[in-house]
């Protein structure tokens, strides 16, 4: 879809709801119906597209109220793809800075990981201790 499609649908769903309506909504999207790997892209639309359409006194707040739920809810799934993206922002931790996850959550998605990744994993604590294949 493209933005002004979606922008205009999250007009249409939103319109006079205000912003309680908008946090339940992606609250109930995140912890039925989201799959890990496109919680990047949910963040981004939300970001970019629906928090500032959203009728409030205080976008900020409601992007954190957000983030701090899905920090609060977070799954091993989401956590990868949080890291893999480099999207630590989208679970209320600070942006810019590289977290290091725990090992086993890098194990199960090695399969996924590029040779950036592997690099970027060698600096971490066990990064010697884990195996490419």
């Amino acid at each position: 879809m493209t933005s002004d499609l979606l922008k205009q649908l999250t007009l249409q769903i939103f319109e006079g709801k205000g912003e309680q309506a908008f946090i339940d909504t992606a609250q109930h999207y995140y912890d039925r119906h989201l799959q890990d790997d496109h919680f990047v892209h949910f963040c981004s639309y939300l970001e970019n597209i629906a928090v500032p359409l959203i009728e409030t006194d205080d976008r900020d707040m409601v992007e954190q109220t957000l983030y701090c739920y899905f920090f609060a809810n977070i799954r091993s799934g989401i956590l990868f793809q949080v890291w893999k993206h480099a999207a630590f922002r989208y679970i209320a931790y600070t942006a810019g800075v590289d977290y290091e996850i725990p090992r086993e959550i890098i194990q199960e998605n090695r399969h996924q990981l590029d040779e950036e990744h592997w690099d970027r994993v060698s600096r971490y604590s066990y990064g010697a201790l884990l195996e490419r294949s």
